[in-house]
Parts: C-alpha cells; structure tokens; sequence
C-alpha cells in the first residue's frame, strides 16, 4: 500500500483457495483490505495521508504468481498538522514464536500533532484507539474471502532462522495488535518511495 506524505506499508497475507486461483478473487481480496484499512484508521490519520495504490502479488506455486495493482484515492481525516513528515506511530504485532529482535510492526504516517505529548510520545488515548483500530482491521482482513479463496489470514513470513535461510519461509499469522507509546521515524519518507 501506498500514499500520500509519502509512504509505503507491507503486509503479508496467507491465502486459501480450493484449488483455483484467479486474478478476480486477488483482486476482491486487495481492494477490501485496502478499503478495510482506510475505514478501520480514516478518524486516526492526519487528512494529509491519502492511500494512492496497491500492489499485490499472489504466489501460486514454485516459480508461479498473479500480480495486481490499483489506484486509489482514500484520504483520511483526521487534523492536518503533523510534526514532520517521518514521524509516525509504530503497530506492534503479535505472532505465536518467540525469539529476540526483529518482530512484525507497522509505521503508520500521519501522526497528528493534538496526539503527541511532549515531544516524542502518543497520547495514551490515541494509543488505545489506534490499537482498537489495527486489531479491527486485522479481524476485517482474516474474515475475508472470495470465489475460489476460503480463507485469508493477515501477518508476518520468516525467511531465516538461526542466521540461516530457511528451506521454505514460514507464515505466522498476527495474533493482535499494540501500538508503541514512543514514537516511531521513516526517513524515506522526506525524499520519495
């Protein structure tokens, strides 16, 4: 997902499908977590951040994809005013594996400036309602499906472990989610995707 400020978010889904798979059903599941996403945080995000387009690839088998890509333009609408264009809330998310380092977070731009105490801390207010917000989307998101997909499940892919690549990545579904109180920066964000 992309947009506006400017950003870009990530996001790993595990589809089930019946045995086929079809460019429709990608693009049914693409379109609803977007608009899924922008209705869940459209109260919480600066209305200076708009989702301007997705890209998705679907990998259907060993060396076999779908790809599709979509232009959007859902504003949020929350104040304007946000301190820097880097500064963002940071989503935890929680998965079913421990190890140290490197867990599955999101950096959500668009912070607005009423929501920062001090300098560099989120309301505990807004901290909650941001938290209630991704923990609805993600819900929305698993409770997705299409013509030939029975099940979709949002979170994180493991390429490695123990300093080692692993022989198939591995998917771990997100269990919840948090928001961290400090925030968070995206320096990409000042000169471009």
């Amino acid at each position: 997902m992309n947009g506006t400020l400017p950003f870009t978010l990530v996001y790993y889904l595990k589809l089930t499908d019946d045995g086929s798979q079809t460019s429709a059903d990608l693009k049914s599941v693409i379109d609803a977590t977007v608009t899924a996403f922008h209705t869940r945080l459209t109260s919480e995000l600066s209305s200076s951040v708009t989702v301007e387009d997705a890209k998705a690839v679907w990998i259907t088998a060993a060396g076999e994809a779908l790809e599709y890509e979509a232009s959007y333009s859902l504003a949020f609408t929350a104040s304007t005013e946000v301190p820097h264009a880097a500064t963002c809330a940071v989503v935890n998310w929680a998965i079913n594996q421990y190890y140290r380092g490197g867990h599955p977070r999101t950096y959500l731009p668009g912070v607005p400036t009423a929501n920062i105490v001090g300098n560099n801390t989120l309301g505990p207010t807004y901290q909650s309602s941001l938290a209630a917000a991704a923990t609805a989307w993600m819900n929305d998101v698993n409770a997705l499906t299409a013509t030939h997909i029975t099940a979709v499940a949002l979170g994180t892919v493991s390429y490695a472990r123990g300093n080692a690549w692993r022989a198939t990545p591995v998917f771990f579904a997100y269990k919840s989610a948090g928001v961290r109180t400090i925030l968070g920066t995206q320096r990409r964000r000042l000169g471009g995707r």
